[in-house]
């Protein structure tokens, strides 16, 4: 079975500025090209979609635009992605599932940005491990999935494993942050809906240092103990 990638501007953004990693990129995209259980990556917008986002806030925008606008920054990442990758890439971010099919059908890797407003890349991801059949690996700047924000709350608990029903308590709290563009949060009640109904397995990892993405690909995807496994079922 194969993988996606999906990534935030964490992971292509320095911390305190808008600069890309771009010693970062070129590491992952070493690591994609060199191995070829890697179908697919899915971009984030990260803090330069948020600061337009913010912009066209107080310009007045409205939601849908400030989506579109969150969407076309992810899709700028991607382009970025998909040059540094070059070999064997789908020429373009693709926008929809079909594209997706199509670069497989050809034996292409792909990478996508945001395919439509009100809809998280993380949904994006899910529904493409859905259709192509697929895990899913989620890098971010954190160790794993915490029942709390870990940068926020510092006694907060990091699950090793955590099932796909106990997800729902941790999201029912922040839905109404997820309907505002550019505050998604790291797994949205869309995706968890396709989880839900689908047989597709989710690891959340640290992609600051990648690392621990390099070690996840080495070694059994379920029995790792890197990062957080969601899972359907766990003994």
């Amino acid at each position: 079975m194969g993988y996606i990638i999906k990534f935030g501007g964490s992971i292509f953004f320095h911390q305190h500025s808008t600069e890309l990693k771009v010693e970062l990129i070129q590491e992952l995209a070493n690591i994609v090209l060199s191995h070829k259980e890697i179908i697919g990556l899915v971009c984030g917008g990260g803090k330069v979609a948020r600061y337009y986002i913010h912009a066209g806030r107080k310009l007045g925008f409205k939601e849908s635009t400030l989506d579109h606008l969150g969407i076309m920054v992810s899709r700028i990442n991607a382009q970025v992605l998909i040059t540094v990758l070059n070999k064997n890439t789908y020429p373009d971010p693709i926008s929809n599932i079909n594209q997706a099919r199509l670069a497989r059908s050809r034996n292409q890797l792909f990478v996508a940005g945001g395919f439509i407003p009100k809809q998280s890349t993380t949904t994006v991801a899910m529904q493409l491990c859905e259709v192509l059949d697929c895990n899913l690996i989620v890098l971010t700047d954190v160790d794993g999935i915490y029942n709390k924000d870990p940068k926020t709350y510092p006694e907060a608990k990091k699950y090793d494993k955590i099932k796909v029903t106990e997800i729902q308590t941790l999201l029912t709290s922040r839905s109404n942050q997820e309907k505002i563009a550019g505050k998604y949060q790291i797994f949205d009640l869309l995706s968890w809906e396709i989880l839900k109904r689908s047989k597709i397995q989710v690891r959340f990892i640290n992609g600051i240092d990648l690392n621990n993405l390099k070690l996840l690909l080495s070694e059994d995807f379920e029995k790792s103990k890197i990062g957080t496994l969601v899972s359907h079922e766990i003994e």
